[in-house]
């Protein structure tokens, strides 16, 4: 596993653009010691304007996706203007997020920040072959055709739809990751 977060945008992040990921296995198990509380966020997006699309993001110890939606909290060491209401304007759509979506540092009982649409929050995403790092929609998986059409991003989708997730099922494969690189 990763320390705490796979992917983070930090405090007043804008308009970052993030698609096509793969991420999993954040955080230490709640058993290790060096284990922080939360430990185990997929995907931090911290400030707004932000399109976060296409990505599959599972097997996290917190959650899949942390969206806060509250002003950003005051931070004694470091200037901060202005201090806004993050992912007001991000948009979310045609990702995978196995276990939750959650709000992060707001308060209790606030709803995630982001504009969603097709989001698939279920725990089996049935993908081919994990252990091999192939994160393709397996036969019947419930990513494929499930995305929104939402051009220019989701120009030259196959099939009906687009599928939600990194990849397209019977579009081009691609090796998500440091898989066989010197230091991974």
């Amino acid at each position: 596993g990763t320390m705490e977060k796979c992917l983070r945008f930090d405090d007043q992040s804008e308009n970052a653009t993030v698609d096509h990921n793969v991420l999993y296995d954040c955080g230490e198990p709640a058993w290790d010691p060096s284990s922080g509380k939360n430990s185990g966020l997929g995907l931090v997006a911290k400030g707004d304007g932000h399109y976060l699309y296409a990505n599959t993001i599972f097997q996290t110890n917190y959650s899949d996706l942390c969206m806060p939606s509250c002003v950003e909290k005051s931070k004694p060491y470091r200037t901060q203007f202005p201090r806004v209401v993050q992912n007001n304007r991000t948009q979310v759509f045609n990702s995978a997020a196995a276990t939750a979506v959650a709000t992060c540092e707001c308060p209790a009982g606030s709803e995630p920040g982001g504009n969603f649409t097709a989001i698939y929050k279920g725990a089996d995403l049935k993908l081919r072959d994990v252990a091999n790092h192939d994160y393709r929609p397996a036969d019947g998986s419930p990513l494929v055709d499930a995305g929104a059409i939402i051009p220019p991003y989701t120009d030259g989708f196959v099939g009906a739809a687009p599928d939600i997730g990194a990849y397209e099922s019977g579009g081009d494969w691609w090796q998500a990751g440091c898989v066989g690189l010197k230091g991974c």
